[in-house]
């Protein structure tokens, strides 16, 4: 699969917040579909303060892989699974 954020160009920070009201921050918002990233962009060309700015955005994408398959006993703390278990 592959994700989409924004970039603010020169930095390392990525755009959080709507399409009305956002900042720059080091871990930004992830935008699962090509769709989504466009209704947003839509959504702040509409806004004034955007539309000077849009020179400044890149935009990243990100693939999603496999890493690894684990059970959910590898995860969680093996007190923790037994005290759910109980329940």
């Amino acid at each position: 699969m592959i994700y989409y954020k924004i970039l603010l160009k020169g930095t390392e920070t990525f755009l959080k917040g709507t399409p009305s009201y956002y900042s720059f921050k080091k871990n930004g918002r992830v935008f699962q579909t090509l769709g989504s990233l466009r209704t947003f962009i839509t959504g702040a060309i509409k806004n004034n303060r955007t539309s000077q700015q849009l020179g400044n955005w890149q935009i990243v994408e990100y693939q999603l892989a496999v890493h690894a398959v684990k059970d959910i006993h590898e995860v969680i703390k093996p007190e923790k699974l037994i005290e759910l278990l109980k329940k």
